[in-house]
């Protein structure tokens, strides 16, 4: 064989030579870029279908229905693996009853597992894994020295569950904890969460404390004197939770909407392992929706009236050496409900409605850049689903998507968007 083109041989050469590491580079390109992944596959999805806000903004709504009522996790709990392939979500019928769904973003495939029936909204995804952990429901009465058990499942369809925890019946009585976890909060160090048990119709006390999935006995950090809940674990030191009083009745159990029931007068708490407690602010104070900030340097609270911090989502610096507190700032000034931050520190994202905001059509989530000031609406008007209707906006796969709850007439579904649109509407010119 005669090579006439010398340049144009060697050319071919590398062409064929170059062509498998080039089609490898763009598939990895896909993977160290998981929302460009992530929107290719919700664009070709038969299980997703497009939300178009009036301002432009773009959501996926997930529009196969296992049961009318689908939830993105809690806001402190992402829904989303960090590289986009797995979310999870809850099933649940009118009066809650929880269980736990997949989509799995590969595959184009939603699962449904009837088994994995969790208390309240007990679970937590690990985004890096993929696993999901939550706590079962006893089986008919539980007794003094039972366990709760903390379970965990894999996202291949192929996984089987398994126990890797107890969490102890702390109550000195023979009747069921009134709660166990309201939602499961991992120590720093992933070796265990916060419990927060109590049973308040036998003694009015919350339990706190760690249990450890690597073996370890679970450990009591303090018995507090009423009803306290949302446990969240400090992201940087395994030694430090905080707790939220809430509403109770001591004769039933029940909180709810009552002129009974015994009203919060001191809403956030820091619980230590050596079971010091203190409280963040004194009292009274009209607080909620509190979490702690990526970096564990700050607190995020709502404040209701304005007195801790101003009206709207505020913050506060904790001193972990010194175990104090510096002085409150108003961040996002109205923002009403349920609120966010993302891990960069400068993005909130929050639900807005009214006092009885879940029987209204008045409930929108928009989208905080603190560093313009500027407020742009996911969804500007969500009609009223029938039951509960809590969108819980929060920050996933590292501030690239926001998830949320959906509402439609007689259902609600998960749902999420891209947070760079919502970063440009924020810094454009107007």
């Amino acid at each position: 064989m005669r090579v006439i083109n010398k340049n144009l041989f060697f050319t071919w050469v590398w062409a064929l030579f170059c062509c498998p590491i080039v089609g490898q580079i763009q598939k990895n390109k896909n993977v160290d870029v998981p929302e460009a992944y992530l929107q290719q596959k919700l664009d070709k999805s038969k299980h997703f279908r497009k939300y178009v806000n009036p301002n432009g903004i773009v959501s996926y709504v997930l529009q196969t229905h296992l049961t009318k009522y689908q939830l993105s996790m809690y806001y402190t709990n992402p829904s989303v693996t960090d590289d986009g392939r797995y979310i999870w979500f809850w099933l649940s019928d009118k009066g809650g009853n929880y269980t736990i769904a997949l989509f799995d973003v590969d595959k184009d495939e939603v699962r449904r597992y009837k088994k994995m029936k969790i208390t309240s909204s007990s679970s937590y995804v690990d985004v890096k894994t993929g696993d999901v952990y939550w706590v079962k429901p006893p089986l008919g009465q539980r007794f003094i020295g039972d366990f709760y058990d903390v379970m965990k499942r894999g996202p291949l369809s192929d996984d089987k569950i398994i126990k890797v925890a107890g969490i102890p019946h702390f109550v000195d009585d023979s009747s069921s904890p009134r709660q166990v976890v309201t939602h499961l909060s991992p120590t720093a160090d992933g070796s265990g969460f916060a419990f927060d048990s109590g049973n308040y119709p036998t003694n009015n006390k919350t339990y706190v404390g760690v249990v450890s999935i690597n073996g370890e006995k679970p450990k009591l950090w303090a018995v507090l004197d009423r009803r306290y809940n949302h446990a969240q674990m400090h992201p940087i030191y395994n030694d430090v939770m905080l707790v939220a009083q809430d509403y109770f009745k001591d004769q039933t159990g029940y909180y709810g909407p009552s002129d009974i029931r015994i009203p919060i007068d001191n809403r956030m708490w820091i619980v230590y392992s050596d079971g010091t407690v203190n409280p963040v602010f004194p009292k009274p104070n009209n607080i909620y929706h509190e979490w702690w900030d990526a970096s564990g340097k700050y607190l995020w609270y709502i404040d209701k009236d304005g007195n801790r911090g101003g009206k709207g989502v505020c913050r506060i610096a904790f001193n972990y050496k010194e175990r104090t507190f510096g002085e409150p700032k108003l961040i996002w000034p109205d923002a009403l409900s349920h609120a966010s931050s993302s891990k960069s520190g400068i993005y909130l994202v929050a639900d807005h409605g009214y006092k009885q905001w879940e029987k209204t059509d008045s409930v929108r989530v928009s989208f905080f850049n603190i560093k313009t000031q500027r407020e742009i609406d996911i969804v500007s008007k969500l009609p009223y689903s029938g039951m509960q209707n809590h969108p819980h906006p929060h920050f996933a796969m590292n501030d690239k998507i926001i998830c949320y709850t959906f509402s439609e007439p007689g259902a609600n579904t998960f749902a999420l968007t891209f947070t760079k649109p919502l970063i440009y509407a924020s810094e454009k010119e107007e």
